[in-house]
């Protein structure tokens, strides 16, 4: 899976970015960041798989 980065940055608003569409700025998001809510995501739906009684596997 490729990525790239579509937002925009600004001198003037340090570690902030918006999209092209000029939205507010927010917190920029960084590659750990983003690696931790996807482990947290991949980790909560495994238990919820596997620890639950509903027999959905």
């Amino acid at each position: 899976m490729a990525a790239w980065d579509d937002a925009t940055h600004d001198a003037a608003h340090p570690g902030r970015c918006t999209d092209p569409g000029g939205s507010p700025y927010a917190a920029q998001s960084t590659e750990a960041a983003a690696r931790r809510r996807a482990g947290a995501a991949s980790l909560v739906a495994f238990l919820r798989c596997h620890l639950t009684d509903d027999g959905s596997r």
